[in-house]
């Protein structure tokens, strides 16, 4: 924490917290865009017993899993997910 920009130095326990999180999602998501543009599938995983990961992944207590990613070929044509129209989620102003 001495390294760190005072800023950060003055997060709360929850604030350090949720700015990990959110970290950790970004670098997910530009993984994901990587892998999907040569052409490996991937797929996030949120809904998982956090407290077992690191046991089953021989991880050290230190590390907290915020998500999983699932990373292989397939030789199936994967078809794109729906999607709602841009117009029906935003709102130009």
């Amino acid at each position: 924490m001495k390294n760190l920009p005072a800023e950060f130095a003055r997060y709360s326990e929850q604030q350090v917290s949720d700015y990990l999180a959110l970290n950790a999602g970004l670098v997910a998501m530009n993984l994901v865009l990587a892998l999907t543009d040569q052409g490996i599938g991937s797929n996030l995983i949120l809904g998982f017993d956090k407290s077992k990961v690191n046991e089953v992944l021989d991880i050290e207590d230190r590390f907290r899993p915020e998500l999983l990613i699932t990373v292989g070929y397939t030789d199936e044509k994967l078809e794109p997910s729906y999607r709602l129209p841009v117009d029906e989620i935003i709102e130009k102003r």
